[in-house]
């Protein structure tokens, strides 16, 4: 019986509910003089109200739901812990083989793209931290100046985001980003004390902040889907695990901020930055090699102190290759990391870490390329270079920091540089043709590779 008075009640007008409330409709006339009201318009508030709960209250039962669902989903991951690998069946590379030596021209194996980003008042980039790139859009973050530029294709600016300050919606600092292209979120992570990930809209419009449960440091973040994050973790120390273990790799929600680790565990860490206080200043250096890549419609993950490199989609960590490095050597500083990942390619960077013990500086000492082909089956020791180019090492090019389609990599080009190139004439073709028109306060350009 109730739920017909209600059903009725809904199906009025507002004009008829506006006349019901003051008495006004046929046998609803009222001559009650009670102080508070008349009981009729409260019996109608009550049912109007009966009527907002039957919408709310699934929705709220709706969302919770949802949030259940999504952290219930992050602690199903599926993996092959090391005991359970066959590694007989995955690729191995060996970092102290002696592989033997080819060159690669990255125009024939690969389409190479020269791209100018605009310069305008608005748009001036100091330094290139990480750049995100869609089929429309370039997305440089400069985490020097705390602003991130947005461009079209043709590298034509569109927009700024610089939301520095110590207001809710704003940020202290950029430590890292990432972007959601489907969802036209960019995420900027500000752990200066605060601990964590502001939303913004493409336009810069503010969407919301995610307080991360734990003091974790992202030295790398991905948008993982719409729901996730997957992160390196390089703060351990403050985490709250006392485990001797540790699970650098994360995945974050992005909503509540909760932190689901992947089952990928280390006891020993290896890095490649130092960090140093001389007095009250501070002194940081990076070498730029990345543990987590975006490949392959998912993450490879190729830890430096981990034999076993993973693939990490939709929730399945699975191993696809082995590097093998012999510890008895003098291979303590020797970094490796997969780079690139192609249909027929895979690229792995090895550097050669040294920190100065004066000025505890890090560098490379010495880079190398290794890459497994595929279709032979083999592996060899590479040198890339462009028909652009003289020098070689001009071209030498990491995936750090950079959220691209599959296949491809970008090496940036500051003005000033490749003008000493220019004058040097160390540069040809299409580079130089772009370099003619540079001037020295130019926005850097763009060599878009994609492999073939």
């Amino acid at each position: 019986m109730k739920k017909v008075e209600l059903i009725s009640l809904f199906n009025l007008s507002e004009a008829e509910m506006t006349r019901k409330e003051q008495g006004q409709l046929k046998g609803e006339s009222c001559s009650c003089s009670c102080t508070y009201g008349c009981p009729t318009l409260t019996h109608v508030m009550i049912k109007k109200i009966l009527i907002m709960l039957l919408f709310i209250v699934p929705m709220l039962v709706s969302c919770i739901e949802s949030i259940n669902k999504i952290d219930s989903r992050s602690n199903s991951i599926n993996s092959k812990t090391h005991n359970d690998i066959d590694q007989s069946n995955l690729i191995t590379i060996d970092l102290d083989e002696e592989y033997p030596k080819t060159s690669l021209s990255i125009e024939e194996i690969a389409n190479v793209e020269y791209l100018q980003l605009e310069t305008t008042n608005n748009a001036f980039i100091s330094s290139v931290s990480n750049i995100a790139m869609s089929n429309k859009l370039i997305i440089i973050c400069d985490r020097l100046l705390g602003e991130i530029f947005l461009f079209d294709r043709k590298g034509k600016y569109l927009n700024t985001i610089s939301n520095r300050g110590n207001g809710p919606n704003e940020y202290n600092s950029i430590s890292n980003f990432c972007v959601d292209f489907n969802k036209e979120e960019i995420y900027v992570c500000d752990y200066q004390l605060k601990y964590r990930i502001l939303t913004y809209s493409f336009e810069g419009e503010f969407i919301r902040s995610t307080k991360l449960i734990d003091r974790i440091w992202p030295e790398t973040i991905y948008s993982c889907d719409e729901n996730y994050f997957i992160v390196l973790n390089s703060n351990i120390s403050n985490t709250t695990s006392s485990s001797k273990t540790h699970n650098p790799y994360k995945i974050i929600n992005k909503n509540t901020g909760k932190i689901v680790d992947l089952p990928i565990k280390t006891e020993l860490r290896e890095t490649n930055y130092s960090l140093s206080k001389k007095g009250d200043i501070y002194n940081y250096s990076k070498i730029n090699i990345d543990q987590i890549i975006k490949a392959k419609d998912g993450f490879i993950i190729s830890d430096f102190v981990i034999d076993t490199i993973y693939h990490y989609k939709n929730g399945n960590l699975n191993p696809i290759a082995i590097i093998k490095k012999n510890h008895s050597k003098n291979n303590s500083n020797l970094l490796s990391s997969v780079n690139l990942i192609t249909n027929k390619y895979i690229f792995v960077n090895v550097i050669k870490k040294e920190i100065n013990n004066n000025t505890k500086q890090i560098s490379e000492t010495d880079q190398r390329y290794l890459f497994y082909n595929k279709a032979e089956n083999r592996i060899y020791e590479t040198e890339i270079y462009s028909s652009d180019i003289t020098n070689s090492k001009e071209m030498q090019w990491d995936s750090y920091g950079m959220d691209l389609p599959d296949g491809c990599f970008i090496k940036v080009f500051y003005a000033d540089r490749l003008i000493d190139l220019l004058e040097n004439n160390r540069i040809h073709g299409k580079l130089k043709e772009e370099a003619l028109i540079l001037e020295e306060n130019s926005n850097p350009i763009l060599m878009i590779v994609c492999f073939k």
